[in-house]
């Protein structure tokens, strides 16, 4: 049996929270985000992504002037 993905789940249950939901599927994509990203940004990321994984985007994650939380979604 195919295991369903998580998004759908989790974007209802954020939207449900009042919390906008952007998805990006690598770091590439993630730091375009995370650039122009405002206070009360979360990034949730899996293990692997294309281009790199977990650890790659919170490198770059800590060159943003910004404080922004990173959950680990396996």
């Amino acid at each position: 049996m195919a295991k369903s993905r998580p998004e759908p789940r989790i974007e209802n249950e954020l939207k449900a929270r009042g919390i906008a939901v952007q998805w990006a599927r690598s770091i590439k994509a993630a730091s375009g985000l995370l650039h122009s990203a405002l206070n009360g940004t979360l990034v949730i990321t899996e293990l692997a992504l294309r281009d790199g994984n977990w650890r790659d985007l919170v490198e770059r994650v800590r060159g943003i002037e910004k404080f922004i939380p990173v959950v680990l979604l396996s």
